[in-house]
């Protein structure tokens, strides 16, 4: 839009800066973009995408709402020399010394893509941005033809320059998209010039000029992405005529040729290339680089032709994420300006970018070196008559830039996700390897009010996990996600509510409520689901904000799986299909009542697991990860070995009751990962099956910490190449003294857990010491049967060891 803003300027007397012309150097550019020799065009966000609609085509599925604006600090010195015919030194002065610091605004700009029913092929980007303001002073000695000091000249230039776009895309695949954008151009600018005489007699002047500019700016735009590393794209702007309308007052505007009536300037059509490179290796580079043409531009006046001549630039550069998060850019730049060769710019630029909360904070700085151009000044005076004068300029230029700016991108679901940085959407748009980083849960029981961790000390023991934890760790990661550019998903593995206060109160209810609130991205079913029955496990899933998966829970009168519940959720990261199968114990017969299950059963996990596999693989999955509520041992080799031993005897190996995931690995190929949950076990490193090398991760229970995967997958294969564990241990336990809660989500939890508990701080005994669970006599159990035969008058009371879920700690710890 720099040629556009020079639409808005008058044609003034050589040597003024071309803040003039073309607004101050920063403008609209963000402090990312004037790092990198101002790659403005090439810059995935969405203000970039209001200049560029085609980038929409690898920016981020969502909702993005980016604001922008800085201060920017510079410094600019100019001088002037000059030489008689021999070449001798006549003269040398500072021809002008500037520094100011400013306000910059930079937009506002959001970009919508796979939102709700809005095609997976169509996005749409609609803001404000600035595409040039000017807020200079500029000071100067104003001088005769024979060098001799007259007097000190003063301009001042304020006003901006504003674009109000909307822009569309057409996404047919991932190798093109197309783009289109109209914006509608209004500003204004006030140039005011002082001038103050050496002789005392002549009265100081001042010159005032004011106008007003409105006009209408098309885009359009390819972008071809051929192996997903390399990003090419193509526009061509076409603005119509801009109508400006002066106005002066003060002495007669002596520096500017144009009237005071209002006249349209046609502007020139400009065509740009751009191109983005991710080699793909650690240091997570980008190399950008872009190239724009002008035409000429022409505005006649008086019978003469007053337009703009063809110009051209080019600009680039790079980008490396350093150790420890900051990331550092370098830049280059150079402009040829379509008024006047004395206004062309070579720009040197560098930045450094940091992220502080929900704010992404950056740093930049250009260096503009000597440059110069001589002017041969002849019939002036000089010491000798007949001399000719070369008036010899430079200009040097710093400049410091200093911006922030925000961003959001809001899923499908309600939840509103971290800023998505420019870095986040170009890398994992185009590297050949991406990053997904699984957080799972299981067994929370309603576990989500802290527990103290006796397990740790029995005496004194500290508080450990409980939902607000939970909730401030998973948003932390998608934001430390959100900056690298990579995924995220937060699953849980079954088993939601049985087992507390808070997690019984309406059978659930609670629970789903926080896991909305949370941002789950989806769960599966675990045993403990169905203890209130089959319609309320299905009522759980309707209030679920989130897909719930069960491949193996059908009903027996249709075979089907009962609504909402799906059997699988296939899930697209940056083209590799990832299908999330889900599965509950069969062993679910056994603890639940069935006149709770109905009509309902649960299929074999060894043919269902296959069968879902294969109908995943038809439908374009290429990564296969299971959901399940199977659980794993704590001794998987004892499971092997049962099954060498029946393979050894040339035997099928199958069981009467549930399978775990040691058995299942070894029986069903196929699998990439499997999050586990049922047994209570957590453990630190992915258990890995020797038969099919499918990974295994589980955690402990009762929402005491999360678990935490990051996988690595080629974008060419398509296949799982491998995985870290960003904490060291693949489960955290979430000691208070270690973390911090979400204070929102705190005091849901504690009004929740206000209703649920109401009427049991009521003492109704002490013990003395604490009733085990369980042991040779199962004290626990016998003191609850006996309550049972007391408060029903039956004959006989049995009470399942399973359904006692913890001892009762003895006199000082009260217990619910």
């Amino acid at each position: 839009m720099s040629i556009i803003a020079a639409g808005i300027l008058s044609f003034m007397i050589a040597g003024l800066p071309e803040v003039m012309w073309l607004g101050n150097p920063v403008g609209s550019a963000s402090a990312v973009s004037h790092g990198m020799g101002e790659c403005g065009f090439m810059e995935v966000s969405a203000l970039g995408i209001l200049e560029n609609p085609s980038l929409l085509g690898i920016s981020d599925h969502g909702l993005q709402v980016e604001f922008s604006a800085g201060m920017d600090f510079f410094v600019e010195k100019r001088t002037r020399r000059v030489y008689d015919q021999f070449e001798s030194s006549i003269g040398e002065s500072e021809f002008a010394f500037n520094k100011g610091i400013g306000f910059f605004p930079g937009g506002v700009a959001l970009a919508a893509k796979g939102l709700g029913g809005l095609p997976e092929s169509l996005a749409f980007a609609a803001g404000w941005r600035v595409p040039a303001f000017y807020g200079y002073s500029y000071e100067r000695t104003v001088r005769d033809a024979a060098y001799v000091i007259t007097g000190d000249g003063r301009l001042d230039v304020s006003g901006i320059l504003n674009e109000f776009t909307l822009a569309v895309a057409f996404i047919p695949s991932d190798v093109f998209s197309f783009g289109l954008a109209g914006g509608y151009v209004t500003g204004s600018r006030d140039v005011t010039w002082e001038v103050t005489h050496v002789d005392p007699l002549l009265d100081s002047t001042r010159s005032h000029r004011s106008e007003t500019a409105n006009g209408i700016v098309t885009r359009g735009s390819i972008l071809f992405s051929p192996d997903r590393r390399v990003f090419v794209s193509a526009a061509l702007e076409y603005p119509m005529p801009l109508s400006i309308s002066p106005e002066t007052d003060g002495d007669p505007v002596t520096w500017n040729v144009l009237s005071e009536t209002d006249y349209d300037l046609d502007m020139p059509m400009i065509l740009r290339l751009g191109s983005i490179y991710i080699p793909g290796n650690s240091l997570r580079s980008r190399f950008v680089g872009e190239f724009f043409w002008s035409s000429d531009g022409s505005l006649e006046f008086e019978g003469e032709n007053l337009g703009m001549k063809n110009s051209w630039g080019v600009n680039a550069g790079v980008e490396n994420t350093l150790p420890g998060g900051p990331v550092a850019r370098f830049g280059f730049g150079y402009k040829r300006s379509p008024l006047a060769s004395a206004l062309d710019r070579m720009n040197f630029t560098a930045g450094l970018g940091f992220c502080i909360s929900e704010w992404n904070l950056d740093l930049g700085a250009s260096f503009s070196p000597d440059r110069w151009r001589q002017t041969e000044i002849t019939g002036l005076p000089s010491f000798v008559a007949g001399d000719s004068l070369t008036v010899e300029e430079t200009d040097t230029r710093v400049m410091i830039s200093i911006s922030g700016y925000l961003t959001c991108r809001r899923e499908d679901k309600v939840r509103i996700l971290l800023p998505v940085l420019l870095l986040a959407l170009t890398f994992a748009a185009g590297a050949d390897t991406i990053y997904l980083n699984i957080l799972h849960t299981n067994d929370i029981h309603g576990g989500i009010v802290p527990r103290e961790a006796t397990f740790l000390n029995p005496d004194f023991p500290p508080m450990i996990g409980g939902g607000a934890y939970i909730s401030s760790y998973v948003d932390g990661v998608r934001e430390e996600c959100s900056e690298n550019g990579e995924y995220c998903i937060l699953i849980d593995a079954g088993d939601i509510y049985q087992g507390t206060p808070t997690g019984n109160y309406e059978s659930g209810e609670f629970i789903v409520e926080w896991m909305n609130a949370a941002g789950y991205d989806m769960i599966t079913l675990g045993n403990h689901d169905f203890d209130d029955g089959t319609q309320n496990t299905l009522d759980l899933c309707e209030q679920a904000d989130f897909p719930v998966v069960c491949a193996n829970f059908v009903d027996s009168a249709t075979g089907e799986i009962p609504y909402p519940i799906i059997p699988y959720e296939i899930i697209d990261y940056d083209g590799v299909s990832i299908a999330f199968i889900g599965l509950v114990t069969t062993d679910t017969y056994g603890l639940v009542n069935p006149e709770l299950l109905g009509s309902y059963i649960f299929l074999n996990e060894v043919e269902c697991t296959e069968r879902y596999i294969e109908e995943a693989e038809e439908q374009g999955a290429d990564i296969i990860i299971l959901v399940s509520h199977l659980g794993q041992p704590g001794d998987p080799d004892k499971y092997l070995e049962r099954v060498y031993e029946a393979w050894n005897a040339g035997e099928e190996y199958t069981k009467d009751f549930c399978m775990n995931h040691a058995e299942l690995t070894c029986l069903v190929s196929g699998i990439d990962l499997i999050v586990s949950g049922h047994t209570h076990l957590g453990f630190a490193e992915p258990w890995v099956s020797p038969v099919n090398h499918t990974l295994v991760v589980q955690g402990y229970a009762n929402g005491t910490g999360i678990g935490r995967i990051r996988l690595e997958i080629d974008t060419d294969t398509k296949t799982l190449i491998g995985y870290d564990l960003p904490e060291g241990e693949e489960y955290i336990s979430l000691l208070h003294d270690e973390f911090w809660p979400d204070p929102a989500i705190a005091e849901m939890i504690e009004g929740f857990r206000s209703v649920a508990e109401a009427g049991m701080d009521h003492v109704i005994g002490e013990a003395v010491e604490q009733i085990p669970r369980g042991n040779a006599e199962h004290p626990l159990g016998r003191l609850i049967a006996d309550a049972m035969l007391f408060s029903t008058d039956a004959d006989v009371a049995l009470m399942n060891r399973g359904g006692i879920r913890a001892a009762i700690p003895s006199l000082g710890r009260r217990h619910r």
